[in-house]
């Protein structure tokens, strides 16, 4: 199994890795500081997109990220985020690749 940056120890339960969190910490910003759907973040390894919104009773419940890794051009990991009671939390990821020009 390769090594993704977005897990911790190839435990797949685990949302420990730096995207993980940094992906999480996106959506409680966005909580607190109200961004817009498509807000994208930049980090030194990533572009980090908050794609889409779903709110139930106008308060935010589920978002989803996107993850574009810098180095790996090809490869966008998406997780959908759920709203926890004190943080948000992930109840899902996927990979995927796309063929190179």
């Amino acid at each position: 199994m390769k090594t993704f940056k977005f897990l911790s120890n190839n435990n797949n339960i685990n949302y420990d890795g730096e995207w993980s969190q940094k992906a999480i910490r996106i959506v409680a910003n966005y909580v607190s500081t109200r961004f817009t759907s498509g807000q994208r973040v930049i980090t030194q390894d990533a572009d980090y997109v908050i794609a889409e919104t779903i709110y139930n009773q106008g308060e935010l419940s589920r978002a989803v990220v996107k993850v574009y890794p810098t180095r790996d051009t090809n490869m966008t990991v998406t997780y959908w985020i759920s709203m926890g009671r004190v943080t948000p939390f992930i109840t899902n990821h996927s990979i995927d690749y796309r063929a190179e020009n």
